[in-house]
């Protein structure tokens, strides 16, 4: 019988995690999200578990990093150049 040459019990290399088990998220505008019990407003970026993360995206609280935000304003002012509020009725 022939000898077979040593060759050492290697263990296969372990894979790296595809995905982070926490992610950093950024709060979207007009949300806020309590962490660790401290409320965290519009634009704080925090970390959160990766399902907690997923989920909440889905429902709107965070967003897309480097995603476009959408400009919206106040709504419109109604003011006189003396500061007194006044609506005017067309004839």
């Amino acid at each position: 019988m022939a000898k077979q040459p040593y060759e050492p019990r290697m263990e296969p290399e372990k894979a790296p995690d595809a995905l982070p088990e926490t992610l950093d998220c950024i709060v979207a505008k007009g949300r806020t999200v309590v962490v660790n019990g401290k409320n965290c407003g519009p634009g704080a970026i925090i970390a959160l578990p990766l399902e907690e993360a997923l989920s909440l995206r889905a429902l709107g609280f965070l967003v897309d990093d480097g995603a476009a935000v959408i400009a919206t304003g106040d709504g419109p002012t109604f003011t006189t150049p003396e500061g007194v509020p006044s609506i005017n009725k067309v004839a």
